[in-house]
């Protein structure tokens, strides 16, 4: 059975906001990731359709890109973002 959701382990940002929380698999780009077992890259997070936009409204976050963790099985994802286009 797939994970519903991501639990975010831990976060290095000036403002943590996920450290501890849990979020749907659908709404962060780790989650995309797990499920679809790829590396995902997003230039500009207001113009990608794989991810809710709603999720990092409030941060300054611009650019992710998320590396999904195993090789038979998925078991996490490490995501990593910048407030500039990268």
């Amino acid at each position: 059975e797939r994970l519903a959701q991501t639990h975010v382990i831990g976060e290095d940002a000036l403002t943590p906001q996920w450290q501890g929380k849990r979020l749907p698999l659908t709404s962060s780009l780790e989650g995309w990731a797990i499920v679809h077992r790829t590396v995902a890259v997003i230039e500009d997070l207001a113009t990608d359709p794989r991810i809710d936009p709603a999720t990092y409204r409030l941060t300054a976050i611009k650019s992710m890109v998320a590396v999904p963790i195993g090789r038979e099985t998925t078991v996490g994802a490490i995501g990593v973002s910048w407030s500039a286009s990268h």
